[in-house]
């Protein structure tokens, strides 16, 4: 029993993950308890300088953040696997130094560059450019989607400190 005076309260069901459980319960309009959205994202970063071929996908050694149960990445792997039906929000951040003078960056899925995330940038040979580029991606039910971050240049890039967010939006 609770030490609610009301009724309805009484009768609420609680629900562990909800936030900020505030009961409202009216004559007119009993409300016991409402959902919360359950939050699924994932960040990662690399602490160490990334060496990346032409073509191929950048490494991430760590993940910082790991939320819910919808986006999948092994810590020193290129893939990130969403796995649960929605629309995702990936965002990439990081120092690019081209071994020649263009230094570029991709998001690509399932191997396929997104069109519209290609950035690039022409630097003096051995600087470094601050890159970013984000998607939306939609995954289907039943229908895994493999996000990564590719080098879409012709030459070999040290990625530094790069960040990937990958966030459930809907």
């Amino acid at each position: 029993m609770s030490n609610y005076k009301k009724p309805c309260f009484d009768d609420c069901e609680f629900e562990d993950e909800c936030c900020e459980f505030e009961p409202k319960c009216h004559e007119f309009e009993p409300k016991c308890h409402r959902k919360c959205p359950r939050i699924t994202v994932l960040e990662a970063v690399s602490l160490v300088p990334q060496v990346v071929a032409a073509g191929l996908a950048v490494p991430f050694d760590t993940n910082l953040v790991n939320l819910g149960n919808g986006i999948i990445h092994v810590a020193g792997g290129t893939d990130f696997n969403l796995v649960a039906p929605g629309v995702y929000r990936v965002t990439f951040t990081g120092s690019v130094t081209p071994v020649g003078t263009i230094a570029g960056v991709a998001i690509a899925v399932s191997g396929s560059i997104i069109p519209g995330t290609t950035v690039t940038e022409t630097v003096i040979a051995a600087t470094t450019a601050a890159l970013a580029t984000q998607a939306i991606v939609q995954v289907s039910p039943f229908i895994s989607t493999v996000v990564t971050i590719v080098n879409p240049t012709a030459g070999t890039e040290t990625f530094t400190n790069p960040n990937i967010i990958v966030e459930k939006i809907g």
